[in-house]
């Protein structure tokens, strides 16, 4: 009577266990992707990306904690169907946490933050002309300060051959908003607009300018770093 008891407790205490990891397994299933779409923002402007860092920092935490709870679920007690469902989710949530490991890192970088493409390609004489497009430059332009406050407060742990590309990038971008930007805006037949757009163009050149200096304060700082590091202790 005795082993038949204890026989009994095993196997409720079997089935209690292959419950519980299908049951981390449905609920898995049942809430991963509504719990990830509250993590997206969508940016109407393309200068809101620098504020991505915080929301793919989220995200990174998201993708680790599910990933313990996939950690959980025992694979001897799923069926068949059961083990497939696991590797595949520990699949999806593993390229997912490498793919916004991914983004992090660019976002620390300090040449991600390289605005010059995107103002060759958008901002020239005949789409500045459009009526219609007035409110997207002014918005972008409007961006620019935010953006590059919002790059400083991304960057971590450069290197001093990131921090001299950002340098030169920068520096071209400075070169275009003072010269093309500026001849661009005098185009404009709208005098009022001229303003709007050359006051903006003024804030993006202060703001382009501050982000250059912290590159360079960074870059002091590493070979500071560097020299202390390799200069020998004095000895009393």
């Amino acid at each position: 009577m005795k082993n038949f008891i204890l026989l009994l407790c095993l196997a409720l205490c079997f089935a209690a266990c292959k419950n519980s990891s299908q049951k981390i397994l449905d609920q898995f299933k049942a809430n991963f992707e509504q719990e990830e779409k509250k993590l997206d923002t969508d940016f109407d402007a393309y200068l809101e990306r620098a504020s991505n860092l915080s929301i793919n920092l989220n995200k990174k935490n998201f993708y680790e904690e599910q990933s313990k709870i996939l950690d959980e679920v025992q694979p001897a007690d799923l069926s068949e169907e059961g083990q497939e469902q696991l590797n595949f989710s520990k699949s999806l949530v593993n390229e997912k946490l490498q793919a916004v490991s991914i983004k992090i890192k660019q976002l620390q970088n300090p040449k991600f933050y390289e605005l010059l493409p995107f103002f060759e390609s958008n901002f020239n004489a005949s789409q500045l002309a459009a009526p219609s497009q007035l409110s997207f430059f002014q918005r972008e332009l409007a961006m620019v300060p935010h953006f590059f406050e919002q790059a400083k407060s991304n960057i971590q742990q450069p290197n001093l051959k990131d921090i001299q590309q950002a340098v030169l990038q920068q520096t071209k971008f400075f070169s275009f908003l003072r010269d093309e930007m500026r001849q661009l805006i005098d185009g404009l037949d709208n005098k009022e607009q001229q303003k709007k757009l050359h006051l903006l163009t003024d804030d993006g050149i202060i703001a382009v300018k501050d982000f250059v200096a912290y590159c360079r304060s960074l870059q002091f700082e590493i070979r500071d770093s560097k020299l202390k590091a390799e200069r020998p202790e004095n000895i009393d």
